[in-house]
């Protein structure tokens, strides 16, 4: 009879920074629907895996500026006064304050066949065990003010094995 070590769950991304020791597990940039998705990380010191005190989550979508110039970009984003965003999960809603980042996106490849993009976010803060519920969950409906992206399916796996990695 063979008896195998349990081996701990590996995340779809790790990194490594020797300069400033940290390790950082991470979903990686998850697509979801159209040019929208959603990525969750979180750091700690050393190599050895611990518990975070936080788990940071962020929701995205791509918007194309349609030759508007540089100081009409505000035109074509959603979420610029987007101060909750709401999560909707195992039949429970739960509501968490966000912060806005919007960014001239650098994809070379978008700029060819496109044009200019940015990159407009919604990031939230979520507890080890809030993270935990979450990722358990089989769907989850995302309400990003007018917004709303489901998460599902193939989509959830980065984010489940993402949770199986917190000690």
């Amino acid at each position: 009879m063979a008896f195998f070590a349990l081996q701990a769950p590996k995340p779809p991304v790790a990194t490594y920074d020797a300069k400033s020791d940290i390790t950082t597990y991470s979903t990686g940039d998850v697509r979801t629907v159209g040019n929208s998705g959603y990525g969750a990380r979180y750091e700690f010191r050393g190599k050895t895996p611990r518990t975070p005190t936080s788990i940071a989550m962020g929701f995205g979508a791509l918007r194309l500026t349609h030759g508007r110039a540089p100081e009409r970009y505000k035109e074509v984003l959603h979420w610029n006064d987007v101060t909750t965003l709401s999560l909707t999960f195992n039949g429970k809603t739960l509501s968490y304050p966000t912060v806005h980042s919007v960014r001239e996106s650098t994809n070379r490849t978008l700029i060819i066949a496109l044009g200019r993009g940015l990159e407009e976010g919604l990031s939230i803060s979520l507890t080890p065990s809030q993270f935990k519920d979450l990722a358990a969950a089989d769907s989850i409906q995302v309400q990003l003010g007018r917004d709303t992206q489901i998460i599902k399916r193939k989509s959830l796996g980065p984010l489940k094995r993402l949770a199986a990695c917190i000690p």
